[in-house]
């Protein structure tokens, strides 16, 4: 019997060992495009009268890649909000009622994978001191040379007090600026570079409640009759890769076009050959290849629907621009 059980023993152990799966990492990364990691900030809770908040997306990536697109959701909540720009990495969201918000931040990278990530917003109702108002101005827009802008903070009020201190900070932007006088309401900012820069002034009031706004400055490129500029990309999905059509968008572009109308020469290389890009038209010219349109300052460069289009994604292309 002894010798039984020892026979049943070896004959188990040895299909045990022959029956367990082999487990392989090979190619587990090369090769696969990984999905971008969106960051939509931390919860926030908002006390009335205040009905405005920033979002902001910056901290999102991309482990082998770059983000193409942000686009910002409302999935649950009260049915009043706006957005100052669902498609921008930062944004306002504004004109909040009492009431719980789900937030989501959805990011395609250039490959046309997407990650999301939400955050939640509670609006809750004023008690006792009510927090002070702060309005830090309209965005604002210039053109090289000019590398300055001023700051000010005197729109902002208390309703049942008064503002006792104002600080104003950058948030980002391409470069540090110098803010002269970061706790005056009215203040000069100097060293600007080319770019988009984002300032928020956080004002305090005499109940020791504070609140905060966000202006926009951009130092746009100034647009010289015959300057141009070539831009080496990746073709992308334009939504769904089953669409059949691709695109690029010139993302360096973004503060190069301070008017949207502004007449210019495109064209792509197209085995190694340069194809002259048309202006998007509805419906689109007959035997168009490729279009261009303008939309928020940012050039979006389109193939027409072919057949295997999706064998375009992650290819290189090369994009001129010349203006006329």
């Amino acid at each position: 019997m002894k010798a039984l059980h020892l026979l049943i023993l070896c004959i188990t152990g040895f299909w045990m060992i022959s029956c367990q799966k082999e487990r392989s990492c090979e190619n587990c990364i090369d090769g696969i495009n990984q999905v971008p990691i969106a960051k939509a900030g931390a919860d926030q809770v908002l006390q009335k009268p205040l009905d405005s908040i920033l979002l902001d997306g910056s901290a999102s990536f991309d482990p082998d890649g770059k983000i193409l697109e942000y686009e910002w959701t409302v999935i649950s909540g009260p049915a009043l909000y706006l957005f100052n720009n669902p498609h921008s990495v930062q944004t306002i969201f504004r004109n909040l009622v009492v009431g719980t918000y789900q937030v989501q931040l959805i990011v395609t990278d250039n490959k046309g994978a997407t990650g999301s990530d939400t955050l939640q917003i509670s609006v809750v109702p004023s008690t006792g001191n009510i927090p002070p108002v702060a309005i830090s101005g309209k965005d604002q827009s210039f053109t090289l040379p000019a590398d300055t802008m001023n700051l000010d903070g005197s729109s902002s009020f208390d309703p049942d007090g008064r503002i006792v201190s104002y600080e104003w900070k950058q948030l980002d932007g391409p470069a540090l600026a110098n803010i002269e006088d970061i706790n005056n309401v009215h203040t000069l900012v100097t060293n600007l570079k080319k770019g988009t820069y984002h300032f928020v002034l956080i004002v305090t009031d005499n109940g020791g409640l504070s609140g905060a706004d966000t202006i926009q400055c951009e130092l746009l490129q100034p647009v010289v009759q015959g300057g141009g500029f070539t831009f080496n990309l990746f073709w992308t999905c334009k939504d769904r890769c089953d669409d059949n059509d691709v695109f690029v968008t010139i993302l360096p572009g973004f503060n190069l076009f301070a008017n949207p109308n502004i007449p210019m020469e495109v064209v792509v290389q197209d085995n190694n050959t340069w194809v002259t890009v048309l202006p998007y038209k509805d419906p689109l010219p007959a035997g168009s290849k490729y279009y261009y349109l303008v939309n928020q300052r940012t050039l979006f460069v389109y193939r027409t629907p072919l057949a295997g289009a999706s064998s375009f994604i992650g290819k290189p292309v090369l994009v001129k621009v010349r203006f006329i």
